[in-house]
């Protein structure tokens, strides 16, 4: 879901309004855990990406250029899911323990609503998939007994679509972006030692991005790294 080329990044600045998303893997001290995601699309909004993806496409074919790629399909699962989709998509990994549950995706006040669980029996196993090597958090062992929870952003490209720095056009883009919220959060089976979020408690850690309240916090969901340090004493975890 993050890792997007700049042209669908753009497609998505322009058209976001009132995207909500949260993520939170809750990882046990056996190196299984939970992944628990919820996001809602309004279909307007569903309505504009759309059109705006066939329009690159066709002006890309015109231009005799390759069109922007969804090479996994996961923008078209983000815009059009449903649970046999869903389900179908994680079967396709061929992880052993990975496995889909408590999942509901419904169409109401005139959005898409998703909500869906993922179990894991190892946190290294997500990485042998291309969705989870992107938009997972790889595990390390660090200084001594401590391990390390890391997301690494995608890096941002030299020219941005659109600055967002410009007090302008975030005028102009506000009622667009207005909406955008995401949360990602992390629950570790060890006592948190530090992280980069003033968002944490004992065993906790919580990212938020909310465009209302900076609007840089848009592309930082992208760019941004998120990193959690956790005391591993008497735990043998897989790690990298």
């Amino acid at each position: 879901m993050r890792h997007l080329n700049l042209l669908l990044l753009a497609l998505l600045v322009l058209s976001a309004g009132c995207i909500d998303f949260t993520e939170t893997l809750t990882l046990n001290d056996d190196g299984s855990g939970l992944i628990d995601i919820t996001y809602s699309l309004p279909e307007e909004t569903v309505t504009q990406i759309t059109g705006m993806i066939k329009l690159a496409d066709e002006l890309a074919s015109v231009s005799g250029e390759e069109p922007p790629g969804d090479s996994h399909g996961y923008l078209d699962l983000l815009l059009n899911p449903s649970e046999e989709r869903i389900k179908r998509k994680v079967e396709s990994y061929d992880i052993d323990g990975l496995a889909v549950k408590d999942m509901k995706v419904e169409s109401r006040h005139g959005g898409r609503h998703v909500k869906f669980q993922l179990t894991f029996d190892r946190i290294t196993d997500l990485a042998k998939t291309d969705f989870f090597a992107d938009q997972g958090f790889t595990l390390s062992r660090i200084q001594g007994d401590n391990y390390r929870l890391l997301r690494k952003g995608i890096k941002a490209p030299s020219e941005q679509p659109i600055d967002l720095e410009d007090p302008q056009i975030v005028r102009m883009i506000t009622p667009i972006l207005g909406g955008f919220n995401a949360t990602v959060g992390v629950k570790t089976p060890g006592r948190v030692l530090q992280a980069n979020t003033t968002r944490r408690s004992l065993r906790q850690a919580v990212w938020n991005f909310e465009f209302n309240r900076d609007p840089e916090d848009f592309r930082s969901f992208y760019t941004k790294d998120l990193e959690v340090v956790f005391d591993g004493s008497g735990l043998s975890l897989p790690a990298e």
